[in-house]
């Protein structure tokens, strides 16, 4: 008899991102795995396996029709432990299929990336490996001069534009390169490092125990305002090109 079918379409997350090795060699071992990684599952690639899948794996969209085409299905676990509205829940509680999400698996998991990204952002906004994550007034972009307003109307700016670029390209979602991320915090770190904020003398609640200041913008605004103007293509890596659309794109911000 044939293993069960399980269909991964994780994206913007990958397998190994989601479960450790020993988790998914008992995967393995469950059933028959069709994956899909680097890009969303196409259409037909879902419609060709769905009658024999047994556990969905991923944000596929879900409606009526195909639910009630998946005769075997028992579970759907979104990964991205969001509930988008590409599924049709009310089928899914017809039918008996459970919409499952792992979010206390991903607690500690989460509490550390928020630390890290409470110090690392690119422009204090994005963050390198977190697709359609968006903070207003992250890091680095507070003042002790000016007003906050102004850095938070720049920010919501370049959130739009990040959009935008997404909606351009096609993208699901997008992200900026680590590169691309070091390159501009050690850069703002470097112009922070002669301020007075640092070098004053005293203790400092704007620096850390390593000494970085991770609070304060270490320049005038209008710089924050130039820097912040448009999305830099270059600077980001995008998500499943070709595939994108407002309906099936989660995007968060902070």
């Amino acid at each position: 008899m044939d293993k069960p079918l399980i269909l991964i379409d994780p994206l913007p997350r990958t397998l190994d991102s989601i479960c450790d090795a020993p988790t998914r060699r008992r995967l393995e071992n469950l059933g028959r795995l069709v994956i899909s990684e680097d890009r969303a599952m196409p259409d037909e690639m879902v419609d060709q396996h769905l009658p024999e899948t047994v556990l969905l794996f991923g944000q596929t969209a879900m409606p009526r029709e195909r639910i009630e085409r998946a005769g075997r299905l028992k579970a759907i676990f979104n990964v991205e432990t969001n509930f988008l509205p590409n599924i049709d829940y009310a089928a899914c509680r017809d039918r008996g299929v459970w919409v499952l999400a792992p979010t206390a698996a991903f607690a500690d998991a989460v509490a550390e990336s928020a630390l890290g990204m409470a110090i690392d952002l690119a422009r204090g906004i994005t963050v390198a490996d977190v697709p359609n994550l968006f903070f207003l007034l992250g890091p680095n972009t507070g003042l002790g001069h000016n007003s906050v307003v102004f850095m938070i109307e720049s920010q919501i700016r370049y959130v739009a534009d990040a959009i935008k670029t997404c909606d351009k390209l096609g993208a699901q979602a997008l992200a900026p390169t680590r590169a691309a991320q070091d390159a501009f915090n050690g850069e703002l770190q470097r112009k922070l490092a002669d301020s007075v904020w640092n070098t004053g003398g005293c203790s400092s609640w704007y620096l850390d125990e390593h000494g970085n200041n991770t609070v304060l913008w270490g320049g005038y605004t209008w710089q924050y305002w130039m820097a912040t103007r448009s999305v830099k293509p270059a600077e980001y890596q995008f998500f499943g090109v070709g595939t994108g659309s407002r309906a099936n794109r989660a995007t968060s911000a902070v």
